[in-house]
C-alpha cells in the first residue's frame, strides 16, 4: 500500500499518538499471546511446509520487529530530552542520533537474517569507507530503505535521507527525522519542481563523515507504476521516453531531487547502490510467500568521483540515465 502524501498527514502530536500507540499496543498483544501465536504457526507449518517453518519464522520476526521499534521509540525520547527538546543540535547530539539510527537499521536486518532466514552479500563495500557522498539507491521495498544506514553506518557516517512524507507514520523514522537532518517530501514534488530547496540545503551540509541518501524512483517498482511513469514522461519529457522505456526492473529516475542534492553537495562523490532480492519484500503477501528466501540478497556499490559527474543539469540527467541503465542491466543479470 502506498504511503499517504504529506498533505494527508495529521499534525505531529496526533500522528505520533496514533503510530506510537499502535506499536506499543501491538507489542503488548503479541507478547501476551506469543505462545499461542507460535503454537498456531507451528501447526500451520506442519500442515503446509515443515521444512520452511514459514509461519513460525514470521511470528518470531514480528515480535522482534515490534520490540526493536519500541526500544527505538524509548531511545528517541531519551535523546530528545537530552537535546533540551530540540534546542541543542550540535555535532555531539547528531552523532548520538546517527548511532541510534545505525542500531535501529542494523538490528532490524539482523532480526530478518536470524528469524526469516535472510542472508545478505555486499560487493564494493570499500566504497562506503569514506564519506562526503550522495548515495543514489534502488527502492523496491520498505526494508531496502534500511540498507544505506546499515552499510555506511558501520563506518561511523551520519546519514541524511530524502524520504517520502508518508514514512513519518513509522515512529522511529518520524522521531529521529529532526535529529538526523532528514528531509521529507511529497512523492510528486520532484515532477512539480517543489520541495527542492530543502533538498539542496540538506546537500550543503554533507561533510567528510556524512552521506546524503536519495531514491530517484520515488516509490516501489510495479508494472503498473512503470506504465504510469512512462505515460507521464511521454507527455511531459518526451526526449527521455526512449531511455525510460528500456528500463525493465527500475522506474525512470525522477531527477529533480538528485540534481538539487548535487547542487548543495558541491564536492561530494556519488555512490550508486543496487540490490536484488529485496523486491520479494514489497508487500505483506510477498514477505509471507518468500520466507525463507531461496537465494541470498545481493548489494552492490559503485563509486563515482565528483570530477566524473557532470555539472550542467541536462548532462547530469543524461549521466543518471546512463547509470540507471547499467544498474537495470546488473539487476537483470543477478535476479
Amino acid at each position: 500500500m502506498p504511503a499517504p502524501s504529506m498533505a494527508t498527514l495529521p499534525p505531529p502530536r496526533k500522528r505520533r499518538l496514533i503510530s506510537i500507540g499502535s506499536v506499543l499496543g501491538l507489542l503488548v498483544l503479541v507478547t501476551a499471546f506469543l505462545p499461542v501465536l507460535l503454537a498456531v504457526g507451528v501447526v500451520a507449518d506442519l500442515l503446509t511446509g515443515p521444512r520452511k517453518m514459514r509461519f513460525t519464522r514470521l511470528g518470531l520476526f514480528t515480535s522482534a520487529l515490534l520490540t526493536i521499534e519500541a526500544v527505538g521509540i524509548f531511545q528517541n525520547f531519551r535523546l530528545r530530552a537530552l537535546s533540551g527538546f530540540g534546542f541543542r543540535k550540535g555535532p555531539a547530539m547528531r552523532r548520538r542520533y546517527a548511532d541510534l539510527q545505525f542500531w535501529y537499521t542494523s538490528s532490524l536486518l539482523q532480526a530478518a537474517e536470524r528469524f526469516l532466514g535472510m542472508s545478505i552479500q555486499i560487493e564494493g563495500l570499500e566504497h562506503a569507507e569514506v564519506g562526503n557522498v550522495v548515495l543514489v539507491g534502488r527502492h523496491c521495498s520498505l526494508p531496502d530503505a534500511l540498507l544505506p544506514s546499515a552499510v555506511f553506518g558501520r563506518f561511523d557516517h551520519e546519514l541524511k535521507y530524502v524520504l517520502a512524507g508518508g514514512l513519518q507514520w513509522v515512529p522511529n523514522i518520524d522521531l529521529a527525522g529532526g535529529g538526523l537532518d532528514n528531509t521529507f517530501v511529497n512523492r510528486s514534488a520532484d515532477a512539480r519542481g517543489a520541495d527542492l530547496d530543502p533538498i539542496t540545503a540538506m546537500g550543503s551540509r554533507v561533510s567528510t563523515d556524512s552521506v546524503s541518501v536519495i531514491f530517484p524512483e520515488g516509490t516501489f517498482f510495479t508494472p503498473e507504476r512503470r506504465e504510469r511513469a512512462l505515460a507521464r514522461i511521454s507527455e511531459r519529457r518526451p526526449d527521455e521516453f526512449d531511455r525510460a522505456n528500456k528500463l525493465q526492473f527500475l522506474l525512470p529516475p525522477q531527477h529533480g531531487g538528485f540534481c538539487a542534492l548535487l547542487d548543495g553537495a558541491s564536492t561530494a562523490d556519488v555512490v550508486l547502490m543496487g540490490h536484488v532480492g529485496f523486491d520479494q519484500l514489497a508487500t505483506v503477501d510477498d514477505i509471507v510467500s518468500s520466507v525463507p528466501p531461496e537465494r541470498p540478497m545481493k548489494i552492490r556499490l559503485w563509486r563515482f568521483p565528483r570530477d566524473t559527474v557532470p555539472t550542467e543539469t541536462k548532462a547530469r540527467v543524461d549521466w543518471l540515465y546512463e547509470q540507471w541503465a547499467a544498474l537495470d542491466e546488473w539487476i537483470g543479470e543477478n535476479q
